[in-house]
């Protein structure tokens, strides 16, 4: 009965790890559901233009450092919402030198990637959250 867990595993870590690296349709910003503009079923159009960000996303980017936990906090929680449209901005603060800025950018790129929102109920959350932290046997034993 062991077998077909860690095959479930290994599909699973298979699969996590291609979201991260994934190019073509499945590239973080990439629309993979329809092609844009095309219609969906009932016939009505699927492009959706989002809205543009209250705040410039360099502006956002600067604010992970600032000094008050609640700009650093708005901040995070409005790149999180922008989504793909920020990662290369994200991708960027990762690398920069103040240790907040580089960690929350992180998060928020692991988050983006993983396709985790800001609407994702929390129960999906907290299991991958768990997932990434557990250990071989305890990531088997959160399939059985």
């Amino acid at each position: 009965m062991k077998f077909p867990r860690v095959a479930m595993f290994a599909g699973f870590a298979a699969w996590t790890s291609s979201v991260a690296f994934a190019e073509g349709p499945f590239a973080p910003g990439s629309s993979y559901r329809t092609k844009p503009g095309a219609p969906s079923a009932s016939g009505a159009d699927t492009t959706q233009k989002p809205a543009p960000p209250a705040r410039p996303v360099e502006e956002l980017i600067r604010d992970l450092a600032a000094p008050a936990f609640r700009t650093r906090e708005d901040a995070t929680r409005s790149l999180w919402g922008l989504g793909d449209s920020a990662l290369s901005a994200l991708q960027q603060a990762a690398k920069a030198k103040d240790p907040e800025q580089a960690i929350r950018a992180r998060e928020l790129i692991r988050k983006i990637q993983l396709f985790i929102t800001p609407d994702t109920d929390p129960a999906v959350t907290a299991m991958v959250e768990r997932y990434e932290k557990a250990t071989l046997n305890e990531k088997l034993d959160l399939f059985a």
